[in-house]
């Protein structure tokens, strides 16, 4: 998952980034297993790893997008309509961002 990555790229404990973000080392845990977290839980740590909601909220997405059952034959083509379908959203949402990025 892109925050257990994250966390390991700057060499922090689960129990360092759960201080560092304000969020119970549970909450961290779940997290890193593959629970969605809640848009507060984002928040933070989009502020402690310094980089947009929206592309942690993205990453989430396009995670339990490829957990679902797709209807495609191949690895090749679940991808590529990940793809097309994130790209779509990350339109959609930078056009309703006030934030420039």
């Amino acid at each position: 998952m892109i925050v257990r990555k994250l966390r390991l790229q700057r060499g922090w404990s689960q129990d360092q980034l759960a201080q560092l973000s304000g969020l119970s080392i549970r909450t961290i845990q779940r997290i890193e297993r593959g629970q969605t977290p809640g848009l507060d839980s984002l928040k933070s740590l989009a502020a402690v790893f310094d980089v947009h909601v929206t592309e942690l909220q993205l990453t989430f997405i396009a995670s339990a997008a490829l957990s679902m059952d797709w209807p495609c034959w191949t690895t090749s083509c679940a991808a590529s309509r990940l793809n097309s379908g994130l790209n779509v959203l990350r339109s959609r949402l930078l056009m309703m961002s006030p934030v420039c990025f």
